[in-house]
């Protein structure tokens, strides 16, 4: 579920939800989904080839998944979560260094999240953007 926006990188903050089978009784045991998960992603290969990376978004780590949620359902694909928790993510990072703390000045810069913006903003055609649906219906 989406939580909000951050006050300083204006980027969307999503949270997880439970499931159970009550949620997608007819689907098989999952469930349509708003979001894209970077660390719960299953998919063909042929998705990154359809919607890569972006190269130029440098220490990206806030925003990514809105980005590639817009490339990847602009290019026809849907988001699915299972039903079924059998996967748990430990968010917390008091129990290990982060890949800031271990590779110096990675901090993200504003012509970085200057550049996302504009991406997330755009149409059709543009910056990686698909043309089987529009940016407009993604935000529907």
């Amino acid at each position: 579920k989406a939580i909000g926006f951050d006050a300083v990188d204006k980027t969307l903050r999503i949270a997880s939800i439970d499931l159970d089978d009550s949620d997608c009784p007819e689907t098989g045991g999952v469930s349509p989904s708003l979001f894209w998960a970077a660390g719960f992603s299953f998919s063909r290969g042929q998705l990154i080839y359809d919607a890569p990376y972006e190269g130029s978004l440098e220490n990206l780590f806030w925003g990514e998944e809105q980005l590639m949620a817009l490339r990847f359902w602009t290019h026809g694909y849907d988001f699915y979560a299972p039903c079924t928790n059998f996967l748990y993510h430990r968010w917390s990072r008091s129990h290990r260094t982060t890949f800031w703390q271990t590779n110096g000045n990675t901090s993200l810069s504003m012509d970085v999240l200057r550049r996302l913006h504009e991406m997330l903003a755009s149409q059709c055609g543009e910056n990686g953007i698909g043309n089987r649906r529009t940016p407009a219906d993604f935000q529907r």
